[in-house]
C-alpha cells in the first residue's frame, strides 16, 4: 500500500455491522520494540464486563513483503467494568515493510488492514559547527511517503514547539526542516528574546524526532475518532534522537553593542 491504512470486509455484513463496523483495530507498532500490542475490539458489543469478557475473534499478523504470519494470542486486562484484548506481536517491526492484521469471526467474517512501517533514515545535519546565525538544513532520507514530528532543543531542558513534515511534491523521498539556532533560542520561556548562543552551557542542538509510517500520523491524530464508529487507530512509529555541535563563540555584529 503506497500510504495510508486499508480496511476491507469479507463476506456479506448484517445491518448492524454495515452501520457500524465488526472490530475495532488500534495500535501503534514501534520498530524499537521486540514486543508490540494490537487491541481488538468488537464493536456491537455492549461497554460491560460480559459482554468484553470474551472476544469471537482469531487475530493473524503478517509480513506482506515475506509471507511471514503470526497468529496472536491475547493478553486480556480488565479496566474500569470492562475487558480490554491486546493481542501481542512478538519479534521486531522491520523498516520499510508492508503488514497487514486479519482478525476473523467464527462464522468467517473477517477485517483486514494494511499499514507500511517507516523506512528509518539517518538524519544528516548540514553545516555543523558553525555560527548561532547560520541555518542549518536537517534531511531524512528516503522517507517513502512518512511522516515526522520533531523537537528542537538548544537550551536547558525547553523542547522547541512540534514540527510536523511531509515530503515535498517535487522531492517526494525527502524530508527536510531548515532552522537558525539563534532563533530557536527565542522561543525559551520567559528569557528566550535576551539569550544568545554563547549564553548556553554548552555547544550542543538536540532533535527528538518520530517517524511515522505512511498514513500513521494522520490515523493516531485524526480528531474524528470515534470509539464506537471508527474502525481503526493503528499504524507504525519509531522515535529517535540525535545531537550535534554548533559554534556558541560570540558573534559580531549581531552579539555585539555598537560601542564594542
Amino acid at each position: 500500500m503506497a500510504a495510508g491504512s486499508l480496511i476491507s470486509c469479507e463476506n456479506e455484513l448484517d445491518p448492524i455491522d454495515r452501520d457500524m463496523g465488526i472490530y475495532g483495530i488500534y495500535g501503534a507498532l514501534d520498530l524499537d520494540e521486540e514486543v508490540n500490542y494490537i487491541r481488538v475490539k468488537d464493536l456491537n458489543a455492549e461497554f460491560t464486563e460480559a459482554a468484553t469478557n470474551i472476544i469471537d475473534a482469531t487475530v493473524t499478523f503478517e509480513n506482506l513483503e515475506t509471507g511471514a504470519v503470526q497468529t496472536l494470542s491475547s493478553d486480556i486486562i480488565k479496566w474500569e467494568d470492562i475487558f480490554l484484548h491486546n493481542f501481542i506481536v512478538n519479534g521486531p517491526i522491520e523498516p520499510d515493510n508492508l503488514y497487514q492484521v486479519k482478525v476473523q469471526r467464527s462464522d468467517g467474517v473477517s477485517v483486514s488492514i494494511d499499514t507500511k512501517s517507516p523506512t528509518m533514515p539517518v538524519p544528516v545535519p548540514k553545516p555543523i559547527n558553525q555560527d548561532c546565525y547560520t541555518p542549518i538544513i536537517l534531511t531524512f532520507e528516503p522517507t517513502n511517503g512518512g511522516t515526522i514530528e520533531l523537537r528542537v532543543n538548544i537550551y536547558g531542558s525547553h523542547w522547541g514547539v512540534p514540527q510536523v513534515l511531509t515530503a515535498n511534491e517535487d522531492q517526494p523521498n525527502k524530508i527536510t526542516y531548515e532552522f537558525t539556532p539563534k532563533s530557536r533560542l527565542e522561543f525559551v520561556p520567559l528569557v528566550g528574546p535576551f539569550l544568545r548562543c554563547y549564553d548556553k552551557r554548552n555547544n550542543k542542538v538536540r532533535i527528538a524526532y518520530a517517524h511515522f509510517g505512511p498514513g500513521s500520523y494522520e490515523k493516531f491524530y485524526s480528531e474524528d475518532f470515534k470509539i464506537l464508529e471508527s474502525t481503526d487507530r493503528f499504524g507504525t512509529l519509531y522515535q529517535d534522537t540525535l545531537t550535534f555541535p554548533i559554534d556558541t563563540s560570540r558573534v559580531c555584529p549581531q552579539d555585539c553593542q555598537p560601542d564594542e
